[in-house]
This record gives structure tokens, sequence and C-alpha cells, in this order.
């Protein structure tokens, strides 16, 4: 019993010994864990440092990258442009040359319009010159027409007035050239009764002197001579006082009748004078 007992002490000291180095094995490895806990932390927090570092060149790279890119385009642009300009300086001096050349040209021409400009100007003040000679002569002329209208106008006047009185005494004197005209019917019908009123005296005349008076003829005039010329004065006298009567109706009927003025003449020598004159 005593042995199991020791046996069981002892036991009970290694299991505590072993307990104490497991123990102290357990701190230890906890303290190495923890340790190790603190050095992944550093590390983790290394590595996050070194990603962003890495991150952080990495996108230094890229801006790099595209600045040399960039750059690249830019030689290349630059270049292209550089040719484009060494292009466009040739072209430049040869437009320059030529416009240096119109510029000459365009001297000598200006130096010619210059001319022309002045010969031109002298035209025109030549021009301008017998423009306002012939406007002096418009005017005159105007003026003259405008006197001549008034004279004509006032002529017209006149002449319209005259044509008026001109119009009524032709009417007059129609009326009385047909008055005059039955008058002359009138006596031609008159004469012709007269005529044969004439015969028939005639005939009675010659048969009473032959009945009645004894007349001595001469041997120069028969009974039929002599009986003629009785009748033919007879005849002459009847007549002549019929004409007389109707020549003295006709000339009182033509003194109702004015005579057309005289100034219907001046008037339109007047107005001939004028235009004469304007002319």
């Amino acid at each position: 019993m005593e042995n199991m007992s020791n046996c069981l002490e002892d036991y009970s000291d290694i299991f505590n010994l072993e307990t104490k180095l497991r123990q102290n094995a357990l701190d230890k490895s906890r303290e190495q864990l923890t340790e190790s806990q603190n050095l992944v932390c550093k590390l983790q927090i290394s590595l996050e440092n070194e990603k962003r570092t890495t991150n952080k060149l990495q996108q230094e790279l890229n801006n790099t990258v595209q600045v040399i890119t960039q750059f690249d385009n830019e030689k290349i642009r630059g270049q292209s442009e550089r040719a484009r300009l060494e292009i466009n300086y040739q072209t430049s001096k040869i437009e320059r040359q030529h416009l240096l050349d119109q510029v000459k040209i365009m001297k000598t021409e200006n130096v010619q319009l210059q001319q022309t400009i002045e010969i031109l100007e002298a035209n025109l003040s030549e021009k301008n010159i017998h423009n306002q000679s012939m406007e002096n002569s418009v005017i005159e002329l105007r003026n003259q027409l405008l006197h001549l209208q008034s004279i004509m106008s006032s002529n017209l006047e006149k002449l319209q007035k005259e044509q008026e009185y001109l119009r009524c005494s032709f009417k007059n004197v129609t009326d009385i050239y047909g008055k005059i005209e039955n008058i002359s019917k009138q006596v031609l019908t008159s004469c012709n009764q007269d005529k044969n009123e004439l015969e028939e005296i005639k005939q009675k005349l010659a048969i009473a002197i032959l009945a009645q008076t004894p007349i001595n003829f001469s041997a120069s005039k028969t009974p039929d001579t002599f009986m003629n010329q009785e009748l033919r004065e007879f005849s002459d006298k009847i007549n002549n006082r019929k004409i007389d009567d109707k020549l003295d109706e006709i000339c009182k009927n033509l003194q109702n009748i004015n005579v057309v003025p005289s100034n219907v003449t001046q008037v339109t020598k007047q107005a001939e004078f004028n235009i004469e004159d304007f002319d």
C-alpha cells in the first residue's frame, strides 16, 4: 500500500511536473503564438503598406508609361507638325515671292490707275462745266417755255373767244347765205314771172299801139324795132327796181352781222413772232 501510495505520489508529482512543464510549454507557446500573431499583424501591416506602395508605384509606373506614350505621340506629332511647317514655310516663301511680284505689278497698275483717275477727274470736271452750262441752258429754255406757255395760254384764250365769235358769225353768215339763196330763188322766180308778164304786156302793148296811135317811123326804125326797144327799156326799169329792192333787203341783213375784228390777225402774227424769237 505504501508502495502504491508512493507510486501514486510519484506519479502525481510526475503528473504535476509534466503539467507544469506542459503549462510552461503552453505559456511559451502562447507567448510565441502571441508574438507570432503580433508578427503576423506587423507582417500584414507591412504587407498592406507594401501593397499600398506597390499600388502607388504601379500607378506611378502607369502614369510614367502614359506620359512616355504621350511624349512619344507628341514627338511623332511634333515631327509631323515640323514637316508640315517646313512644307508651309516653303509654300509661304513661294507665296511671299509671288505676293512681292504682285505688289510690284499692283504698284505699276496703281500708278496707271492714278493717271487714269486724274484724266477721268479732268474729264469729269469738263463734263460738270458742260452740264452746268447745259443746266443753265435748260433753265433758260424752261423760262422761255414758261413765258411762251403764258403767251400761248393768253393767245389761246383769245383765239378761243375769237373762234367762238367766228363760229357765231359763221352761223349768222350761213343763215344769211341761206336767206340770200332763198331770196335769189324768189328773185329768179319773180324774174321768170315778170318775164312772162312782160311777154303778155308786150303783146297787149303792141296791139294797143298799132290800134290806137299812128306813129311816124323813120326809114331806119321799123315798128317792130321801136316796139322792142320800148318794151326792153320798160322791162329793164321793172327788173332793176325789183332787184334793187331785193339787194336793199340783203344789205340790211348783212349790216346786222358784225365784221370779224382785226385783232385776230394781230394775235396770230404775235404768236408767230414769239415762236420765231423762241427758235
